[in-house]
């Protein structure tokens, strides 16, 4: 750290002028100037070989030629030159390889490049940063293989590399190739898409601590790594990393919730104070007695306590960064400011900071050493986890509720929603959850990168038997209408003032304009949070005491999916879609539960959307007597041991306790008389299966379940929850109305969890706990009366009774027009990317810089400039990144 102090001198002059301009010269003229003195070779010849092979392509060498140059000048050339000259090579950037030539190492080459890996240690001793990501043929255990261990101590006083990149290398790794003296100072470390298992690594221990001690960033995408040997990973996250990448591997939201929620930092950062008039408050539903829900479940039983502007987000101070506390003596983590800028887990990034961008002074050994980036973390912050197929949404949720606020970035492109295992398609999407990503729960939250449903509506639909424009058809209109009746709350982004960047994957590229209209919502969204930004700025006096502001999202970027088979067609409505029977071409042979259809809803099997983090099965536990009515009250206890779900491991804290437990016993049983009784008198058009089993009397919209506290099934330990059915009538809420429905079905009774905000705008009473898995099948088992002719047969009042069709009951009647009326109606299908195009062009061209037309405080001046003002143009960052 000494030597990179500045002398007396320096400190006390103003600076030479050389050291002003040296960033600004062009590279071209490095070799030349290193010519001129002794102090113009300090100042250039770092600049000059800190990055070799990115120096030689800005120089003028072609790409093509470049692995050529290097192969030579590392097994002849660098004889010659002087060891504090190859002292100052500080990166190797293999991967411009990759720009113009093919991927491989191919030919003659093969020998020569090997041996120019086991010489890298040797020819470059103070090499930072290797970086072969993108190449293949070539065997990564040549790297470092013939160094002495005492060239590379422990403690780090000499320059060893500290990031390492060997992804989509030919060859596999060798399971001890980590405990090389050579990678111990390791911050960053990608071995993503490495043909094998991480078994064999795994069981070699090279994940303890001692073989990686200073790692700080793991991607190990795509490398087949399962729940069962994720502990060991999570065992070197813990305390230690804070970026984690586990994306395309076969992780399920069991493993998620066991294994990494330890991972998380220890302190509550949901638990702000004095931010709930802004962001509202976590509180913990109660049980019927009102007895309190234990501190290891009350992660689970959560819900959004809103103040009076925190539901709308239009507080004045929701633009307002966190105001600095002062407290020596406390060691609690506190949340972010909010005005931080992003902190990247990519490898440029680390390369930036730790060898210097293009013209910029590298750091010293010790100040790279001393890095933000190189510190250990108390908690995992960013965490990667697209392309895990078996992930679905409760996992994500997991995430949020278990990180307790320290997430900064989440990447989940295409979560799965369960749809029980019984349908013949598969969807995908993040519907219901946008309150995950509030600052009261995701407090630390600055990049996101989420299937596009978040802002949309409209899931991923897959289905092997049509086509693709069908499901996005089907997919745009009859799944989007649905979700949007359920999940009533559109993503905006003063919902989180504090996320900066926003990712939107797995767009398609054509749309009949929902999708389109959309995504252009979101961009005035964001411009009206930027003229908000600014309006609030602008009445906050200049002063270096006044308040910070924070940076609202300042960046987007659209994924779009490659474009659909041009043997649709594109440039009108479909000739022969009718989405009655988009998917399947025969209704009546067709339901969303196979067991039903031929059996009616005799001896249901229990779906698996029971199972996994907090989706909890509702069991009968063995025979007690209530404690509060003495009724007795029995289960099959061989049933509900055959039925056990996985748990969380007991060692202790919030995250490892085992998933609490629900039974479907009640303690005032209604009678089968007083069904039969009610059924005959006729209440009005009451659902035929209501009342519910452990309904607290004929009449209540609340049934009551057991919370065992532990594995024993001891009424002891229970806690009584009321969970809200409704009153089994229809009522002005078709949400509430389609729940009702799906709770004819006892698999669906399950997923036991407080009222989202969502839910509450939908119509379910607030604080209330609700079956999350009956009101989750409103979007794949739709709502009885989507279509009126086919309801008045099958249908009282809206609603399906027990001598519906199979049609009404799977959600298949015929719920829209024929395509022959369709056709002429319905728009074109458009380009999704001209259309936002256009769009940014369009409010480009209206757009005003902000010094030319500032925005008035307050009052009727304001409301005069205000078309002037909202021209609907964010001046952010919008990107769109097409597949080929």
């Amino acid at each position: 750290m000494a030597a990179s102090l500045p002398s007396y001198d320096e400190a006390v002059s103003g600076g030479h002028w050389l050291n002003l301009v040296a960033p600004y010269v062009a590279v071209q003229d490095y070799p030349k100037l290193c010519r001129v003195s002794r102090r113009f070779y300090d100042l250039f010849a770092p600049r000059l070989w800190r990055d070799p092979l990115q120096t030689v392509c800005r120089l003028g060498l072609h790409p093509n030629d470049v692995l050529e140059w290097f192969i030579y000048f590392v097994t002849e050339r660098a004889k010659l030159v002087r060891f504090s000259t190859r002292k100052l090579v500080l990166a190797l950037d293999l991967r411009v390889f990759d720009t113009d030539v093919p991927p491989s190492i191919a030919g003659t080459n093969v020998q020569q490049f090997s041996a120019l890996l086991r010489l890298i240690g040797e020819t470059f001793p103070a090499v930072r940063c290797i970086l072969l990501g993108g190449n293949t043929g070539y065997d990564p255990s040549d790297l470092g293989r013939i160094l002495r261990p005492d060239d590379c101590p422990d403690d780090g006083s000499l320059p060893i590399p500290l990031v390492l990149e060997v992804s989509c290398c030919g060859m596999s790794l060798p399971n001890n190739f980590f405990y090389s003296s050579y990678w111990r100072q390791l911050v960053y470390l990608d071995m993503s898409s490495v043909p094998g298992t991480l078994k064999g690594i795994i069981k070699t221990g090279t994940f303890h601590h001692r073989a990686l001690p200073n790692l700080r960033v793991l991607k190990v995408c795509n490398r087949e790594l399962d729940d069962d040997f994720l502990g060991p990973i999570a065992e070197l996250t813990r305390q230690r990393l804070w970026s984690l990448d586990l994306g395309r591997n076969k992780l399920t939201d069991s493993c998620i919730r066991k294994v990494l929620c330890p991972c998380f930092g220890a302190d509550n950062l949901t638990a702000q104070r004095g931010r709930y008039e802004v962001e509202g408050k976590l509180n913990v539903v109660q049980g019927i007695t009102g007895a309190e829900i234990p501190h290891t479940w009350r992660v689970w039983f959560s819900y959004i306590a809103e103040s009076a502007l925190s539901a709308s987000f239009s507080h004045p101070e929701r633009y307002l960064a966190d105001s600095p506390v002062y407290d020596e003596n406390s060691r609690h983590v506190l949340r972010l400011a909010g005005s931080e800028p992003l902190r990247s887990d990519h490898v440029e990034s680390f390369k930036k900071i730790l060898v210097g961008g293009p013209g910029q002074l590298p750091p010293d050994w010790h100040d790279a050493q001393n890095a933000d980036i190189c510190k250990p973390s108390s908690s995992l912050t960013h965490l990667h986890l697209s392309g895990n197929p078996e992930l679905t949404m409760e996992g994500i949720e997991s995430v949020f509720r278990f990180s307790r606020g320290h997430i900064r970035h989440f990447d989940c492109a295409s979560p799965a929603i369960a749809t029980c295992g019984q349908v013949p398609f598969t969807l995908a999407g993040v519907l219901g959850r946008s309150h995950l990503f509030r600052p009261v729960f995701a407090s630390n939250l600055q990049s996101l990168r989420i299937h596009h449903s978040l802002v949309t509506h409209i899931p991923t639909l897959s289905n092997s038997r049509k086509s693709a424009l069908a499901a996005l058809e089907y997919a745009e209109t009859v799944l989007r209408n649905r979700a949007e009746m359920a999940y009533p709350r559109a993503f905006v982004p003063d919902l989180n003032p504090r996320l900066q960047s926003l990712t939107l994957t797995c767009l398609p590229r054509v749309s009949r304009g929902p999708l389109i209209d959309k995504l252009k919502q979101v961009l005035i969204s964001a411009a009206d949070q930027e003229i908000a930004l600014w309006a609030q700025q602008a009445e906050i006096p200049v002063s270096r005491r006044g308040p910070r502001m924070l940076r609202g999202l300042r960046h987007i970027l659209l994924e779009f999916e490659p474009h659909p088979p041009q043997d649709e067609n594109l440039d009108g409505p479909f000739e022969s879609l009718d989405a009655q029977a988009l998917l399947d071409s025969s209704a009546d042979s067709f339901s969303f539960f196979a067991e039903e259809a031929s059996t009616g809803h005799k001896d249901a099997k229990r779906s698996q959307i029971g199972k996994g983090g907090g989706r909890w099965s509702n069991r009968r536990s063995k025979s007690f007597r209530d404690s509060d009515n003495g009724d007795s009250v029995g289960g099959n206890v061989d049933a509900r041991r055959a039925s056990e779900e996985p748990k969380l491991p007991g060692t202790g804290g919030v995250a490892n306790a085992p998933p609490p437990r629900f039974s479907t016993t009640h303690f005032k049983p209604v009678s089968v008389t007083d069904v039969v009784e009610q059924n005959r008198a006729g209440q009005r058009g009451r659902l035929s299966h209501y009342p519910l089993p452990g309904a607290l009397d004929v009449e209540s919209e609340y049934v009551r379940e057991l919370l065992f506290l532990d594995d024993s099934g001891n009424a002891s330990t229970a806690i009584k929850v009321p969970v809200w059915v409704g009153s089994g009538r229809q009522g002005p809420s078709r949400a509430v109305n389609a729940y009702m429905a799906n709770l004819s079905r006892e698999s669906l009774r399950t997923h036991i969890r407080p009222a989202t905000p969502d839910q509450v705008k939908a119509g379910v009473p607030m604080n209330a706990c609700i079956y999350n898995a009956a009101w989750d099948a409103i979007l794949w088992l739709g709502e009885a009366d989507e279509d009126e002719s086919a309801a008045k047969g099958n249908t009282l009042n809206g609603l399906p009774t027990s001598a519906a069709s199979k049609e009404a009951q799977s959600g298949m009647a015929s719920r829209r027009p024929s395509s022959q009326h369709q056709s002429h109606h319905s728009p074109a299908m458009r380009d999704v990317v001209d259309a936002i195009r256009q769009f940014r062009a369009e409010t480009r061209a209206s757009y005003r810089p902000r010094g030319l037309s500032p925005t008035p405080p307050t009052g009727q001046k304001e409301q005069q400039q205000q078309p002037q003002l909202a021209s609907r143009y964010w001046t952010g960052t919008l990107e769109v990144l097409l597949a080929s």
